[in-house]
């Protein structure tokens, strides 16, 4: 199948071909994941990238045949080492890659119109940060919350409406050293960010209002343990994000659901070592959780006649 490549950007160029139904990789310290609604329709894709050399993957078009998860792949090379991210900065629906670079490294923004197609913006940020994108003060277009641990001044990016090349930059004060974990926790349609002290720090909810990227600073918690990974996700289709908090190995994983009347505390089992991503593969509404690992399988909610659903789903072809 040919490709037809519009491509505009700075840097190295990527090679794409057109990849055959098959397993993802499975999880190793160099490879990461990265969800994001790339083309704009109701299922959200999976980048596969490897930091370094070697090829990276674009898995796209997710469908369940047979109870096995099938899907489309698509193959980039970068032999570039980032920390990429996903949002959609300008509002319009499709989510861009942000490609950081860290400190004096160039910072890139990939806008795809397809699966294969995107252009490529340089937008230098210059210093070393968490990058924490999320849609905090409600409009409908993602900011990006730029963290570093301890006493390094903070700030939240805000790209101009349907503009990819203007931003403007909002201090903001996060003294400490956490773990972010983003997500509409309050259900008021401003995400939220919540500050998890992994134990030895005490932890906060920074929670955004619409129409403000100010947010008020409230004890939160406290979340025990210190070997969580969390995973946040809308796996309810609620607008309300919770919170699995996955600990590799064996035993239980505590999964919270936020609701207007408080945090609901019930538990959910992955064992083994993953990485993990999620987002609406299926594009019924419901967020799953994709499993890289060894045995990788994805978790599917969704409705049935008796009410939500999860369903374990091996990938392949039966």
């Amino acid at each position: 199948m040919s490709i037809i490549r519009k491509l505009a950007f700075l840097a190295a160029l990527p090679c794409f071909a057109i990849g055959t139904v098959g397993p993802p990789a499975e999880a190793a310290t160099t490879v990461e994941h990265i969800a994001g609604n790339f083309v704009g329709d109701d299922r959200v894709e999976i980048f596969e990238y490897r930091p370094g050399s070697g090829a990276d993957y674009l898995f796209a078009n997710f469908t369940v045949e047979s109870g096995h998860v099938l899907y489309s792949q698509f193959v980039f090379t970068l032999n570039l080492t980032y920390s990429p991210f996903a949002g959609d900065f300008d509002g319009d629906g499709h989510d861009e890659l942000f490609w950081y670079g860290g400190g004096p490294n160039p910072d890139y923004l990939w806008k795809f119109t397809d699966v294969t197609t995107f252009t490529q913006f340089e937008i230098p940020q210059g210093s070393l940060y968490y990058a924490v994108p999320g849609d905090f003060d409600g409009d409908g277009a993602d900011e990006i919350l730029w963290y570093a641990p301890g006493t390094v001044a903070d700030e939240i990016w805000k790209f101009a409406p349907g503009d990819l090349t203007e931003h403007t930059s909002h201090p903001i004060t996060i003294t400490g050293d956490y773990v972010p974990l983003r997500g509409n926790f309050t259900g008021d349609g401003a995400e939220d960010v919540i500050l998890y002290g992994r134990g030895d720090i005490a932890d906060h909810l920074f929670d955004f209002n619409p129409g403000s990227l100010t947010p008020s600073k409230t004890p939160f918690g406290p979340i025990t343990g210190t070997d969580h990974q969390p995973i946040t996700l809308d796996s309810r289709n609620d607008g309300w994000t919770d919170i699995l908090f996955y600990r590799p190995a064996t035993g239980n994983d505590p999964y919270w659901n936020f609701t207007p009347t408080g945090i609901v505390k019930t538990d959910e089992r992955a064992d083994g070592t993953f990485d993990t991503v999620a987002g609406d593969f299926f594009g019924d509404g419901h967020d799953d959780i994709f499993w890289f690992g060894r045995n990788s399988v994805v978790w599917d909610w969704h409705p049935t006649a008796t009410g939500l659903t999860v369903t374990q789903r091996p990938f392949g072809v039966s």
